[in-house]
């Protein structure tokens, strides 16, 4: 139980290690559910369902339309305990998000493509507008690494460093590699320029805000994310 801003929000985290499935790479992972609620007024209260590899301690995402398991506003018609009943469905959405990791490994992603969807999520504005103009095809990260606007953007630097350093040679230059790079930097990365952590409370509402960018950049561009 986890605690954001000054108390008006609540994370709950769940985790199920004995139901667990092998994933690409010879990793495993298991179930989690995480609760989130607010006193504020700003989220509802919303239970979803996700995974935690176990290697590289990354909050894996559900792309799945069925990964969001009960949604109500504060008022009346809210039933916790309607939401917690569908939990018991979880398991078939577990086992069909880890068969759609499997068909990533086996789906080439190349550089310019990595690049370009870390870019997306790191909102990346320089790199957003030059596809813009010119088309993914046009991009070359060497070259835009030169602009200021590009190397200056933490988020990115960090995803293209992990990519490039580690997921792409362990995992392959698949579409699981660079959806590992998303979940590293949704669970890890750094909030500055300078490198430095987010602390006490507010680390958890942050890594909750970058999860569902990064659901939203796989469901938007990765190949079989539907």
């Amino acid at each position: 139980i986890s605690l954001g801003g000054v108390g008006e929000k609540c994370f709950v985290q769940h985790v199920l290690p004995n139901e667990c499935l092998k994933t690409p790479g010879g990793d495993t992972a298991s179930i989690s559910f995480l609760g989130v609620s607010s006193l504020n007024g700003i989220w509802p209260l919303s239970i979803s369902v996700g995974a935690n590899q176990w290697a590289c301690q990354n909050n894996q995402i559900f792309t799945s339309g069925a990964s969001m398991l009960y949604k109500n506003k504060h008022n009346l018609q809210l039933d916790i305990d309607k939401g917690y009943k569908l939990i018991a469905d979880s398991i078939d959405i577990f086992s069909k998000e880890v068969d759609l990791w499997h068909k990533w490994s086996g789906i080439t992603m190349l550089n310019h493509e990595a690049f370009t969807m870390f870019a997306r999520a790191a909102n990346c504005q320089y790199v957003l507008d030059y596809i813009e103009q010119h088309g993914e095809s046009a991009i070359s990260p060497s070259v835009l690494l030169l602009e200021n606007k590009v190397y200056n953007n933490t988020a990115l630097m960090y995803m293209w460093d992990k990519w490039l350093s580690h997921y792409k040679n362990v995992l392959g230059g698949n579409y699981w590699g660079a959806y590992n790079t998303l979940t590293d930097w949704s669970s890890h990365g750094p909030q500055s320029k300078r490198g430095r952590q987010p602390k006490g409370n507010n680390v958890v509402s942050l890594n909750h805000r970058r999860s569902e960018i990064v659901q939203g950049v796989v469901r938007d561009n990765f190949q079989l994310a539907a």
